[in-house]
């Protein structure tokens, strides 16, 4: 199901590229430079992609199944989904295809790892495809897979110290969308308008 979807998005982006291109002003073409590129691979590129910034470095960090630790593997989280960042923190989403607790893992801007487990309530879906965080660090967004009208929010693990590694991470609220979406692959916060 996953390179469906991963195609999916290559096919929405080029579809939007083309038609930025057609719909560019003629100088705006101008004002474009590409700087790089680089090509997702399935095994370690295909579930997301974050940028960490610490200090004056910036790091993109991708995830796929063959950047899951072993040590994480073997307790059963079988997928990582799409991660973020935000002031030198790192969260990862984890999922386990035996339908048990969510997990997600925290960077800190040290380096050091912990771990924050969610178990689920009744009517949570067991896959966690995404986590976004609020630019204040404050709060996370995590996503189900399927047919959802709803996003759920937690403590941000690392920046709040509501989440504290080793216990059940809750749900701290719900946000409910005015329309059913399908295969949320992702987030992103941005200011009010």
């Amino acid at each position: 199901m996953r390179p469906l979807i991963i195609r999916r998005t290559i096919v929405i982006v080029t579809v939007l590229a083309a038609t930025l291109a057609v719909a560019a002003p003629a100088h705006a073409a101008t004002s474009w430079v590409t700087v790089g590129s680089d090509h997702g691979r399935a095994l370690d590129e295909s579930q997301g992609l974050t940028v960490i910034r610490r200090g004056g470095t910036v790091e993109y960090r991708y995830t796929g199944v063959g950047t899951i630790p072993a040590g994480v593997a073997a307790r059963g989280y079988d997928h990582v989904g799409d991660p973020d960042s935000v002031a030198g923190w790192y969260v990862e989403p984890y999922q386990r295809s035996d339908q048990g607790a969510e997990m997600f893992r925290a960077q800190a801007p040290d380096g050091t790892w912990s771990e924050y487990v969610h178990a689920l309530a009744s009517g949570e879906a067991y896959n966690n495809s995404w986590d976004a965080i609020s630019p204040d660090g404050a709060w996370m967004l995590a996503g189900e897979w399927g047919t959802m009208d709803r996003l759920l929010g937690f403590a941000t693990p690392g920046p709040n110290p509501a989440a504290v590694p080793g216990a059940n991470l809750p749900t701290a609220f719900t946000v409910h969308l005015d329309h059913a979406v399908r295969d949320v692959q992702g987030c992103e916060f941005a200011p009010r308008r």
